[in-house]
């Protein structure tokens, strides 16, 4: 009742008072930080399989029964590329030494080589393919998002210190030039042909 009787005998007060709170509350409002659509990265887990042209018929016959045994090339020189755009991060993940010799010699090796690298973080059996994955995914959804988002982007800038920009566009300018170069046609017309390239 105390605050009814002392609106009605103060109006000019109560009013002044009601106007303060919604100018204060404005300016509050307009001063909060916040973000009604923040970008937010959600992580990204993916297990799949390529095998181009394959149905998924296909795929699931020969594919995925030996998944365990997924071998891995860095085979680019094999068909007359530079791996340029992927050097600096498989420099990163698996060190110049692995680099410079899988990636000269374009050599095939396994999920378990991979794994011992760096290139890999885990190699499962197929059968248990879909359970580390949903694994993975139950971990990750344990943790903030944008903790999560923050902490990728960080590690993300941080990872290639010493690639800027203008060292990405030489990379990129470079990829480029060379699958236009009479080396990369050879070599990748051996490989629709399956034939050795003809250096």
């Amino acid at each position: 009742m105390f605050i009814s009787d002392f609106a009605i005998k103060k109006p000019i007060v109560t009013v002044t008072v009601m106007l303060a709170l919604v100018i204060f509350g404005l300016i509050a409002l307009v001063a909060l930080k916040t973000d009604e659509f923040p970008d937010v990265q959600p992580p990204v887990v993916a297990v799949t399989i390529v095998y181009p042209g394959a149905s998924p018929e296909t795929v699931e016959r020969e594919l995925i029964d030996p998944i365990e045994d997924a071998i891995f090339s860095i085979s680019e020189t094999r068909w007359g590329l530079m791996a340029g755009i992927i050097l600096p991060q498989l420099c990163q993940a698996i060190g110049l030494r692995q680099v410079r010799r899988y990636a000269l010699s374009g050599e095939r090796f396994g999920a378990q080589e991979a794994r011992r690298i760096g290139l890999v973080h885990e190699v499962v059996p197929a059968g248990e393919l879909q359970n580390a994955g949903e694994r993975l995914v139950g971990q990750l959804l344990q943790n903030a998002p944008e903790a999560n988002a923050q902490t990728k982007a960080v590690a993300l800038e941080f990872a290639w210190g010493a690639i800027d920009e203008a060292a990405l566009e030489r990379l990129v300018v470079q990829h480029a030039a060379k699958r236009r170069s009479r080396e990369a046609a050879e070599g990748l017309a051996s490989f629709h042909e399956k034939r050795p390239a003809r250096w």
